[in-house]
């Protein structure tokens, strides 16, 4: 999914619906037909690679740099924003992937996860049982996050 099949002509990854999903296979050459029939097509695909481009570099950048508890927690507060952006409760959730999958998401191992959400817990910033997660202030939340740096 995506675009990293562009450059060799194939898909090179494979991806697995986290939640019910809805999908829209475009192929490549359709879109970049309707790209040069239409400029406005071609400057909002320019400005999605753009971003998807930040995106990953600021992903890279942040799992370079921050420690096993600002992983987490960014991990946390990304994944609250996703569903705050589909209008879904965002301070209470269940979440749709296990800690080990979490792990490979941060760039971390398990145990350091688990230790990760045990130090969260200690420092009331988050509530956890098992995939059951409540962030009691998510602003509160977001001050740590930007002050742990």
């Amino acid at each position: 999914m995506g675009f990293l099949g562009a450059a060799s002509g194939a898909q090179t990854v494979t991806v697995v619906a986290l939640e019910n999903s809805v999908f829209c296979v475009i192929p490549y050459r359709h879109l970049l037909r309707r790209i040069s029939q239409n400029q406005l097509i071609g400057t909002q695909f320019h400005r999605l690679i753009a971003r998807v481009m930040q995106q990953r570099q600021e992903a890279f950048l942040f799992t370079a740099s921050a420690n096993a508890e600002r992983r987490v927690c960014g991990f946390l507060l990304w994944f609250s924003d996703q569903l705050a952006a589909r209008k879904q409760h965002f301070t209470e959730f269940s979440l749709p992937v296990s800690r080990t999958d979490i792990a490979d998401f941060v760039g971390l191992r398990l145990e350091t996860v688990s230790r990760a959400f045990t130090r969260l817990c200690d420092l009331n910033l988050i509530e956890a049982k098992g995939r059951h997660i409540r962030i009691p202030d998510v602003q509160g939340l977001r001050r740590w996050f930007s002050a742990s740096r």
